[in-house]
């Protein structure tokens, strides 16, 4: 169990900063670490989603199109994976722009292999069509500067507007990945299973379950809108929900990244899986309760890294200036860690 030290954080124009960490926790330090090339990577929409409807403008299938350092192709010697993840960003403001901006910073230092986008890519409202000016006020112009692909998942906002639409962007954008409202992505290394957690369906369980039955991989990482626990405004998944997360990821994922409320948060494992809460892209932070299944929590804007390698596993929480909050480690499940 972990001992909890709350920490008082000063009252600005982004809203109250409440954040705590392990007491016995080291002080979070940033260190030098060059991207390394991905292994051969498949991606595949899950059948019975909408994918788009030609190749994109950079087939995803393609390894050569992942960016590391300053942007050039990942073929920097070194040991680590470094994969960004924050969701709820799509406001087109200067909070937007701030995080960006951070992110672009760290990818130029530290290289980049990808984002994942956990949702709500598109404030209030979606989008219209996939000619909707948001597309590039809330998507191209602030990650002009992050050189590597994003891939992306379906909040509840983006519900409002056009599912197909933000489908369609995939062949029209340089940077923009969502092949489907649902889908996976593998190498040797990671499988990456992006769900659509506004529509728990058992037939998006299954066509899932089938998909990946037989993918082997040393890291699993499902993403998606809505966490299956959290301390934050929006709370702990509903009962229909939660059991339908608890289908996919049990047995078989080591970390389930989501957004939808708007902080950072590492909670306690469930049933031997990860809890990562990234939803710090944009819009003003949502206060988060103390709870015993917080290893840490910060209500701030910000984003996720995840630092892998077969071995270990570093997921390290940024704020939107760039500077590191909270590090822990873990081994893959597939080693008993």
């Amino acid at each position: 169990m972990f001992a909890l030290l709350l920490l008082a954080g000063c009252a600005d124009e982004r809203g109250a900063r409440l954040e705590w960490r392990p007491a016995d926790a080291p002080p979070p330090q940033t260190t030098e670490i060059a991207a390394t090339p991905p292994p051969d990577s498949t991606t595949s929409p899950t059948s019975g989603t909408t994918p788009a409807d030609t190749p994109p403008a950079t087939t995803p299938t393609e390894t050569g199109e992942t960016k590391g350092t300053k942007g050039t192709d990942t073929a920097a010697a070194g040991p680590r994976r470094n994969i960004v993840v924050f969701g709820d960003q799509g406001t087109g403001d200067d909070s937007q722009q701030e995080v960006a901006d951070a992110v672009a910073a760290f990818c130029d230092a530290e290289g980049c292999e990808r984002v994942l986008g956990t949702g709500d890519n598109f404030y209030p409202s979606g989008v219209v069509d996939v000619a909707d000016d948001q597309f590039s006020t809330a998507f191209e112009e602030p990650y002009d500067d992050v050189d590597t692909l994003f891939w992306m998942t379906l909040g509840n906002h983006d519900y409002l507007g056009s599912i197909d639409a933000q489908v369609a962007y995939t062949t029209k954008s340089a940077k923009w990945r969502m092949p489907a409202s649902y889908y996976h992505a593998t190498d040797a290394q990671i499988l990456f299973v992006a769900l659509d957690t506004n529509q728990p369906t058992e037939k998006q369980a299954r066509e899932i379950q089938a998909e990946i039955s037989g993918i082997k991989a040393t890291w699993t990482f499902f993403y998606g809108h809505h966490p299956l626990r959290s301390n934050g405004t929006h709370g702990d998944a509903e009962e229909s929900l939660a059991a339908w997360l608890e289908g996919l990821l049990c047995e078989r994922a080591d970390l389930y990244l989501a957004g939808h409320d708007h902080n950072l948060q590492h909670l306690d494992d469930e049933c031997g899986v990860g809890l990562l809460v990234s939803g710090g892209g944009a819009k003003t932070p949502y206060p988060i309760t103390k709870a015993d299944n917080s290893l840490f929590g910060a209500a701030s804007r910000g984003f996720l890294v995840l630092s892998i390698t077969d071995a270990e596993l570093e997921m390290t929480f940024y704020d939107e200036t760039g500077a590191a909050l909270y590090s822990a480690t873990r081994a893959p499940r597939s080693s008993g860690g």
